[in-house]
């Protein structure tokens, strides 16, 4: 950039010669229109966004999005708390941990298949509690 400036500067003096006044030096007259060609360049790039910068800016989170997700972890907890222990135990254990059956099989020393069990009937119970089929398992 500051070899641009340089060059701008000398084109734009050779294009004004005729305004330069040989009573003075000629090195400030060359720094006055250097600064001036700086200035109208910074407000250029000021005013210009710079798209590498905004390319790599991280978005931030959706708000309305972890609201949605706030009332819905609020309503399952609620529900959860409403079935019986055997079911709300090992729904903890899966929907809340991310535990597999297998996991909770040997966690709560159940077979597997009883865990299978209680998280697919625990789940219908879920979903009947909440009104809709928003939980999945």
């Amino acid at each position: 950039m500051a070899e641009d400036l340089v060059q701008t500067t000398f084109v734009a003096a050779m294009d004004r010669a005729g305004s330069y006044d040989p009573s003075f030096p000629v090195v400030p007259w060359l720094i006055g229109i250097l600064q001036n060609r700086a200035r109208r360049l910074h407000r250029a790039e000021g005013r210009r966004p710079d798209p590498e910068r905004l390319r790599f800016a991280p978005a931030g989170p959706d708000p309305q999005a972890a609201v949605v997700a706030d009332e819905l972890r609020g309503e399952l907890r609620h529900a959860l708390r409403r079935l019986p222990d055997k079911y709300r135990t090992v729904l903890r254990l899966h929907l809340e941990c991310g535990m597999t059956p297998l996991d909770i099989a040997a966690t709560l020393r159940r077979s597997r298949s009883t865990v299978r069990t209680q998280i697919m009937r625990g789940l219908e119970k879920l979903r009947r509690l909440m009104g809709t089929g928003t939980v999945e398992g």
